[in-house]
């Protein structure tokens, strides 16, 4: 029987992500910003019905499927592409296929103890190193999913850094209950700055095509861009 993968899971670690990034023509900018960001995953599963929450201080992603049936979906804010999906278990894995522009294209999930694993795959060479991504069960931040009180959110709190996760920066993160607040300016000044390589600043604002939050905190485009 699969097993129930309802939880609330703190980001851990990744690796060979950027393999995965080029595979997929993922550009420049966008390959160095997801590899700075730490995501949390918040799903809810309730028999065949799943939706799977990706939440950072970047953007938030929301996937919403029933298991076993195949939908059209949208991944504009990953790669500007569409593609028919379905997603089905294999024993105690859950299986996602994509097909459209770029062949080959999935990931998986599976539970090890309190840990949620991720294998993304696209169409690569044998010899390019699989990404993994890794999450830890936040319990405390489960138990609303299981209809217990709610954990208090972190929303104006000193969070961490969007970028790199250093406690007392510029940002706050707004917590499990209310991931749509997920850009939070703390009246703390920021702690530390951080510089890209030259090519990535000299892009046109890469960032405020992503988001239309950018372009309404000048501070955040200025901590981003190094002041340029």
């Amino acid at each position: 029987m699969p097993p129930n993968l309802t939880g609330y899971y703190r980001f851990v670690s990744q690796k060979n992500l950027e393999d995965y990034l080029q595979a997929l023509n993922i550009n420049l900018a966008l390959r160095k910003i997801a590899l700075l960001l730490k995501p949390d995953k918040e799903i809810d599963h309730r028999g065949n019905h799943m939706t799977v929450k990706t939440l950072s201080t970047f953007r938030n992603y929301v996937l919403e499927f029933e298991v076993g049936v195949e939908f059209e979906e949208d991944l504009g804010i990953v790669d500007g592409r569409k593609c028919q999906t379905i997603v089905t278990w294999e024993e105690e894995q859950l299986v996602c296929v994509q097909k459209g522009e770029v062949p080959n294209r999935g990931w998986r999930h599976w539970l090890e103890g309190e840990t949620l694993y991720l294998e993304p795959e696209s169409n690569k060479s044998p010899e390019t190193p699989k990404e993994h991504e890794r999450w830890e069960e936040d319990r405390a931040a489960s138990g609303h999913l299981q209809g217990e009180p709610d954990p208090p959110t972190r929303a104006g709190s000193r969070g961490c850094c969007f970028l790199c996760g250093q406690q007392g920066a510029l940002l706050s993160a707004a917590g499990a209950r209310d991931p749509s607040n997920s850009f939070i300016l703390s009246p703390a000044p920021p702690t530390h700055t951080h510089q890209f390589p030259d090519q990535m600043l000299s892009l046109p604002r890469p960032y405020s095509s992503f988001n239309s939050n950018w372009s309404t905190h000048p501070r955040m485009e200025q901590m981003v861009t190094g002041g340029r």
